[in-house]
């Protein structure tokens, strides 16, 4: 079986345990507008805040395992493990929101990079960092976050895998490989695998993983989300033959697909190694 580690930048991040050092020279969230102060009422989930005035917040970025019972033990467990996580970080403390201002997903419900406010010799500590180098979430960087933040978070998800933590030590929730598409569920997945064939039709690009799209796994590029990518689609057609890893939610085109709508969602793999 094969294993692959991206390259990724770690910005100078000092991170323990998901704590980041407030005399580091960049914080991450830094780079975003900064939002209101609010005292965290009532966690919904692995990756939701409702705030003291009712406010419900999604944390932006993360991917935490969902309440699906009716998948299975691990699945019920995982969504447990992530919600027992987020609510140990964040109930009944004061948040700092940052981001930008009127940001909501197709609920509703705000978006935003939460920071728990810390005390005298105890740091700030931003939630999604905290999250995903325990293990408890897996990384999906917005469309528009800054590199800094995507950055970050992707190496904290690389880092909590390597060590094995949290979710990345049930077998249901590690990558999945492209050469076994019968073995790629649905949900949110991260699928690694080598670009075999691009096709292309009028509205779509294609990363093909086999020769079959009725059955091997494709990454598919929708022409209206070119804004995602900074030099277009023609990043793109340079994958041919490469390892990437790609992450979002599976769904039906012949066989199993993601729908890659921006850069954050494929990574280039630079090393491969049998193991």
């Amino acid at each position: 079986m094969r294993r692959h580690f991206a390259a990724l930048l770690l910005l100078g991040l000092a991170m323990s345990g998901g704590r980041l050092d407030a005399t580091a020279a960049a914080l991450p969230w830094q780079h975003l507008p900064e939002g209101r102060l609010a005292a965290v009422a009532a966690v919904p989930s692995g990756d939701r805040l409702t705030l003291d005035d009712g406010t419900p917040v999604v944390l932006a970025g993360l991917r935490a395992p969902r309440d699906a019972a009716a998948n299975g033990e691990a699945a019920e467990a995982g969504y447990a493990a992530a919600h027992a996580a987020l609510a140990g970080l964040a109930l009944q403390r004061t948040v700092r929101l940052y981001g930008p201002d009127g940001a909501r997903d197709r609920h509703g419900r705000s978006i935003a990079h939460a920071v728990v406010i810390g005390t005298v010799g105890d740091p700030d500590e931003w939630l999604q960092a905290a999250m995903l180098s325990r293990g408890m979430a897996r990384a999906y960087p917005l469309a528009g976050e800054h590199p800094a933040l995507a950055a970050a978070m992707l190496a904290g998800e690389a880092d909590a895998r390597a060590a094995g933590r949290g979710l990345w030590r049930q077998a249901d929730y590690g990558i999945r490989t492209a050469l076994q598409p019968d073995r790629i569920p649905a949900g949110f997945q991260l699928v690694e695998g080598r670009v075999l064939a691009i096709g292309e039709s009028a509205n779509s690009l294609f990363l093909n993983f086999g020769t079959d799209w009725r059955q091997d796994f494709t990454a598919v590029i929708e022409r209206r989300d070119r804004g995602g990518f900074p030099e277009g689609l023609r990043s793109l057609q340079s994958m041919q033959g490469r390892f990437v890893r790609v992450r979002g939610s599976v769904f039906r085109y012949g066989g199993p697909a993601i729908r890659v709508r921006h850069r954050y969602a494929i990574e280039v793999l630079e090393q491969e190694q049998e193991r």
